[in-house]
């Protein structure tokens, strides 16, 4: 310990600059007295608090020490994460914008900042924040329960390189005004901040239904179809609509987003487009074979049609969570679709077994009448098919499953399900026997149905429960699971 003690401190920051996590950073730095002054700002380059208190205190501690706000290069703030709407919560939101407003002129390092309150932040913030922090190129804000205003100050950054545009309503119900509209349109200024001084935009959200999974507003994002970032490599829309459905231009909607899609292929990895799973670039309404295969790392589309499937091949992340999928029909499309994925590392998927027949349970009775038997589902056969549909290299599944109380699957199942029947390699191939398991990191979030509201609750939280976990960082681990989570 002494002489690492001895060493200069820009070694010390350079040690720090690459450690893994926040967590070992305050591990080296407790190490030593003399190593904290030289390394405790590091403990500040990235924030992300959650509760309004925990947020109060963090923006507060930085106003009583600039010369470490001065280091801050992202803070991400979440005052009511997962909480309803109250007036005393709103009014609490309002203090924290005010303080991060004085706090703004120290944050010369600031590159990132995200709102995710109630709702959106006043305009006092953002405009001291686009005064104070001219690093700043990733922003974002959640818009709640109120209209959005045509001239916020959000509206008046240039030359971002991220924008988030979430809609989590932490309210039981929309207001009327803004229910009623088919399609909400977007303020000009926000499309003239994105499509005329971004030019260099990478990463885009819009619509998002937050960690809460409850949104009941609707985005008209027609004019996005106009944008072309040659940059873009991540594109998430949700509950967004590019025209009225009466309008007599909305079937040519599709081929708009196609071709709005194959104007980001060079650089586009990760894409989200969940209100038609099979619009875009898994329309039927054009040929694939006309256009370079895609380069899509990421994918949380649904399933595709059967002649897209050979332009997906470098998938390595894909997220099936949609929707539940359920019955013989939906999961043989899901294992046909696995199965064509050669790179997939990571998959998240719903299902649902909680149906009491199968698909073609039936019998005749001596009248020759139909009768369905009540023959439950082979969830572990089902998912051990599924399991063995994805590739070899496999590292990452997370399974939300919806259940019956009376059959549902167990701790000791996991064992069964997870173990390949095509899992040795092969005696003529001259490489002998052997296990062959490459999966990492398991969760299985099990909802047990019991009636119809039960359920939509249960998959809410489950879903919850999944959002609470990221995906894991690419390490070198052990040939088992690392991790298994089942609740």
């Amino acid at each position: 310990m002494p002489h690492f003690q001895s060493l200069p401190p820009d070694v010390l920051r350079e040690v720090a600059l690459h450690a893994h996590s926040g967590s070992d950073i305050l591990n080296l730095i407790l190490t030593s007295k003399l190593i904290y002054p030289h390394l405790c700002d590091f403990l500040y380059h990235d924030i992300h608090v959650r509760g309004l208190q925990s947020s109060l205190k963090v923006i507060q501690f930085l106003l009583a020490h600039p010369h470490i706000a001065r280091t801050v290069v992202s803070i991400v703030l979440r005052p009511n994460y997962l909480l309803g709407a109250t007036k005393t919560r709103l009014d609490g939101e309002q203090d924290l914008a005010r303080a991060v407003e004085r706090l703004a002129p120290y944050l010369y390092q600031l590159q990132r900042f995200i709102w995710d309150g109630i709702e959106a932040a006043p305009n006092e913030m953002w405009a001291s924040l686009r005064a104070g922090c001219l690093q700043l190129k990733h922003i974002g804000t959640n818009i709640g329960n109120r209209k959005l205003d045509p001239d916020s100050e959000i509206f008046a950054f240039s030359d971002l390189r991220s924008f988030t545009l979430t809609t989590e309503l932490h309210y039981q119900n929309l207001y009327y005004e803004l229910s009623r509209q088919r399609g909400e349109h977007l303020p000009q200024r926000l499309w003239t901040m994105l499509i005329d001084r971004c030019p260099n935009l990478e990463f885009l959200i819009i619509g998002d239904e937050g960690p809460t999974m409850h949104s009941e507003r609707t985005l008209s994002i027609k004019p996005l179809l106009q944008a072309r970032w040659p940059n873009l490599r991540s594109l998430f829309l949700s509950n967004v609509r590019f025209s009225n459905p009466f309008d007599n231009e909305s079937h040519l909607d599709d081929q708009r987003l196609a071709l709005f899609i194959t104007g980001h292929l060079q650089n586009l990895r990760r894409l989200k487009y969940h209100p038609h799973p099979n619009v875009g670039i898994y329309t039927e309404s054009y040929d694939p074979r006309q256009i370079s295969p895609l380069r899509l790392l990421s994918s949380s589309c649904g399933i595709p049609s059967e002649h897209f499937t050979s332009q997906l091949g470098l998938l390595r992340q894909v997220h099936l969570t949609d929707k539940s999928y359920r019955g013989e029909q939906e999961w043989s499309a899901v294992k046909r679709y696995l199965g064509s994925l050669s790179a997939l590392e990571h998959l998240s998927i719903q299902l649902d077994f909680s149906a009491e027949i199968q698909d073609g349970s039936y019998k005749f009775d001596k009248n020759r009448k139909i009768v369905y038997k009540p023959v439950r589902h082979d969830q572990i056969g089902e998912l051990q098919a599924l399991y063995e549909s994805c590739p070899r290299g496999l590292k990452s599944l997370k399974l939300v499953i919806c259940t019956s109380a009376e059959e549902t699957i167990y701790w000791r199942d996991i064992p069964t399900i997870f173990h390949r029947r095509q899992n040795v390699r092969s005696a003529n191939s001259g490489k002998g026997l052997g296990r062959y398991l490459s999966l990492k990191h398991l969760e299985v979030w099990k909802v047990l149905k019991k009636s119809s509201s039960e359920d939509n609750l249960g998959m809410a939280a489950a879903r919850i429960a999944l959002d609470e976990n990221p995906g894991l960082v690419e390490s070198d681990l052990s040939p088992s699971p690392r991790r298994v989570i089942f609740l």
